[in-house]
């Protein structure tokens, strides 16, 4: 392994990872032996019927068009993780061009985090569109290889997770029927943040990404326009749907602990008719124990309902109201009000902060 020109002898010319931009037909002429109707379809097979020459020609032809077409990589390529490929990205492992290698230790050092994202890659400086094609082709190359070492860490011991103590956790979810959005309530789940990390197609929210709309949403703009940021957000999560069915294994459901009381959660009714029947409501350390995966997975349990699940409990999570001195005080001061006792925890002005410093 080390410093090597692009393409290289035995791996493919055209990344998988790329192929949906690499759909047009290669130049004809350029390869002596062989047929392709898309430049996606030349793979490792090109070397044996081909020169050398020949192939770095067609290398250069191929960079050229992903070059023309990279503003087109579809949304669930872009938001692709590295571990897709290798679980280890040693740069001394891999076969890589001079300014490939020399941009990624600038950036990475000697071990390019396997969480990065495809679309990161060329935000490093001088990490141009060749350096994405060379680096791509190599790491697929790696990804593919028996690595010898991983039979000698099987025989490590690991540690196992904990498990959850069902002390911790509520006793029961109690459920308000209405629809996401909802006025005051965060409207972009935390959890999947890496796939809503775009920005709002909308001119008059320059610089606003869909991962940041919080609760303070509601007091930046209008509901009208809350509903269709709300709109974009299960669009852009359906969009990814194939994508957190087999990487959403990795985000647990974020079911706030606290200590056997109830908590009470606002859902759309499928939401709500999907987790009751499967007794999730009255067993919430069962649904702290699932993932994003299994609830994309589950029947009848559609994105829509898992935005309106995330977004209603990382509401409860909610860090704003610690229950310091200063804030029970006051609590104290409003407790001698008049009509106190109407007012309710899953109020939707002030619940979130009842149940956040678990006051009843």
């Amino acid at each position: 392994m080390g410093i090597s020109k692009y393409p290289r002898s035995g791996q493919r010319i055209a990344p998988s990872t790329l192929v949906d931009i690499l759909t047009a037909a290669p130049p004809t002429g350029v390869l002596s032996n062989g047929s392709y109707a898309r430049f996606a379809d030349i793979d490792e097979t090109v070397w044996k019927s081909n020169s050398a020459y020949e192939c770095r020609l067609m290398g250069d032809r191929l960079v050229n068009e992903v070059k023309q077409n990279i503003n087109h990589l579809p949304w669930e390529i872009k938001f692709r993780t590295l571990s897709l490929f290798t679980k280890k990205i040693p740069l001394c492992d891999l076969d890589l061009e001079l300014r490939t290698f020399n941009a990624l230790k600038r950036r990475f050092g000697q071990n390019v985090p396997p969480e990065t994202l495809i679309r990161d890659l060329l935000t490093i400086a001088g990490f141009g569109v060749r350096c994405l094609v060379d680096f791509l082709a190599s790491i697929e190359h790696y990804g593919n290889q028996p690595v010898v070492t991983e039979q000698l860490e099987l025989a490590v011991p690991t540690e196992t997770t904990p498990k959850l103590s069902p002390e911790e956790f509520p006793a029961k979810i109690e459920v308000e029927i209405s629809h996401y959005p909802r006025q005051g309530h965060r409207i972009a789940p935390r959890a999947l943040k890496d796939i809503l990390n775009i920005p709002v197609k909308d001119r008059r929210m320059a610089h606003t990404f869909l991962c940041n709309l919080d609760e303070s949403a509601w007091e930046n703009y209008s509901p009208e326009i809350c509903q269709k940021l709300a709109l974009a957000v299960v669009k852009c999560t359906s969009d990814f749907r194939t994508v957190l069915s087999k990487e959403g294994g990795r985000i647990k459901i974020p079911v706030p602990k606290t200590n056997g009381k109830p908590i009470f959660l606002q859902l759309e009714q499928r939401t709500f008719n999907c987790l009751n029947s499967r007794g999730l409501l009255d067993n919430p350390v069962r649904l702290a124990e699932m993932t994003v995966a299994d609830l994309i997975t589950m029947a009848g349990f559609g994105v829509k309902s898992l935005v309106d699940l995330l977004t209603a409990l990382e509401t409860q999570v909610s860090e704003s109201f610690a229950p310091n001195s200063e804030v029970l005080e006051i609590a104290q001061r409003l407790s001698r009000l008049k009509e106190v006792e109407e007012l309710r925890i899953d109020d939707p002005r002030f619940g979130l902060a009842l149940q956040a410093l678990r006051m009843t």
